[in-house]
């Protein structure tokens, strides 16, 4: 059973090393290199850092263990109760059994008040399109530099 708990202090270190490895398994489908990831992806600095900076950051659990992690920002310039899905990521060992979708299904729990979901992913990143897309995303626009995905979850 997916569950979303707050982060706390003592679980960014592995949340760190488990996005390690999960942005370097991003080689596998079409990353330049295994050695990029989104900005802070590597330094539990940076995670620390998102504890204040977060609407929210969730530590993932599937069945008491810790699989993974999830950042949640309100976007305020974009209307009231619109939320950005700034980077969510689940540990190699923990993919391909349905833990990414349980735990998006957890996130729209966790915002009943949301209308509106966004999100960015690399042009390359296939995987990470299709996953969207099977958490009921759509993608509304692309540049050189990310693909933009929506999901409208109440009328605007």
């Amino acid at each position: 059973m997916i569950e979303l708990r707050s982060v706390k202090p003592e679980e960014i270190e592995p949340l760190t090393q488990m996005s390690r490895r999960a942005f370097a398994s991003d080689i596998e489908v079409g990353a330049p290199d295994a050695q990029g990831g989104p900005p802070g992806f590597d330094s539990a600095d940076w995670h620390r850092g998102m504890i204040r900076k977060a609407t929210k950051f969730f530590s993932i659990y599937d069945d008491g263990a810790l699989v993974g992690g999830m950042l949640i920002f309100a976007q305020r310039e974009r209307g009231k109760n619109v939320y950005n899905l700034g980077r969510v990521w689940i540990d190699p060992a923990a993919q391909r059994k349905g833990t990414g979708l349980a735990a998006m299904e957890a996130m729209l729990r966790a915002f009943p008040d949301a209308k509106l979901w966004t999100l960015e992913t690399p042009p390359w990143n296939v995987r990470t399109r299709s996953f969207y897309r099977k958490a009921g995303f759509e993608i509304v626009g692309e540049n050189e530099e990310d693909v933009f995905f929506e999901r409208k979850v109440r009328s605007l």
